[in-house]
């Protein structure tokens, strides 16, 4: 039995509902297509589980069905995931423990990883003793924002994700399910980020000359030169410091956050 009593702090995540993930799509399906565009809920469900299943639906192979991204296994988590050849009606008249649709409209092409705007996430903290204590941090981030680190769910139930994919690279074998080595490599670009936040002294509302920063309103990429100016603009939320997602196409910072990243990076 978890300790419920205030003397144990705060606490997240102790049961199914106190973490909720809500995707938000980057665009609406067309209303036409060979394949469906599947809006589902799923609870202590991964999402690979819920391929699965709406591939055995359609009678295709679970490649074929497209996510943006795998939401938490431990969460009640809405997505969108597309079939081939699935009927709407037969989409919306399913339903497994831990799962069920919401929506199902057809659209020409499959739903690919990296296609969202977003996620919109709900979070119960249990155990505070008093909630008005949290406002100054509460405060803090709305006035300087927080670090956006990916943290251990990203790495796999054992937290070994990472090493994995560390050990695939070294031995130049790839496994017969790339969309299985993509994730094992994205934990691997990850831990990367992970230790590139850590090692980044500068405040969380500065930016340092030769950094890579983003412009929040275009998502535009630019190494930093002047840093006064820039700064101002951090301060205002308009830009916002990056770190590394090492693969064949990045912007490489310079100065001394070039040489930080590329040792974190070897």
């Amino acid at each position: 039995m978890p300790d419920t009593s205030e003397a144990a702090g705060p606490r997240i995540r102790e049961h199914l509902d106190d973490f909720r993930v809500e995707e938000l799509p980057l665009y609406a399906p067309s209303g036409e297509g060979g394949h469906t565009f599947v809006c589902i809920e799923k609870r202590d469900r991964s999402t690979e589980e819920v391929a699965r299943s709406l591939a055995r639906l359609a009678g295709v192979g679970a490649r074929d069905v497209g996510y943006a991204g795998r939401k938490d296994r431990r969460a009640v988590a809405r997505q969108w995931l597309s079939v081939p050849g699935l009927e709407p009606a037969r989409a919306l008249a399913f339903e497994e423990d831990g799962l069920r649709v919401l929506e199902a409209v057809p659209h020409a092409h499959k739903l690919r990883v990296g296609q969202l705007a977003g996620n919109r996430f709900e979070l119960r903290v249990r155990g505070v003793a008093d909630p008005a204590s949290l406002r100054p941090r509460f405060d803090e981030i709305a006035r300087r924002g927080f670090a956006n680190r990916f943290g251990r769910q990203r790495y796999g139930r054992r937290g070994d994700n990472a090493q994995q994919a560390r050990a695939l690279l070294a031995a130049g074998r790839r496994p017969r399910d790339r969309r299985q080595l993509r994730f094992l490599v994205s934990a691997l670009q990850a831990e990367v980020f992970d230790a590139a936040l850590a090692a980044r002294s500068a405040p969380l509302d500065a930016v340092e000359a030769g950094e890579v920063a983003q412009v929040r309103e275009s998502g535009g990429l630019f190494v930093v030169e002047d840093v006064a100016r820039e700064n101002e603009r951090a301060r205002r939320f308009e830009i916002s410091a990056t770190g590394p997602i090492f693969g064949t196409r990045v912007l490489a910072p310079t100065g001394a956050p070039g040489v930080r990243e590329a040792a974190l990076l070897a």
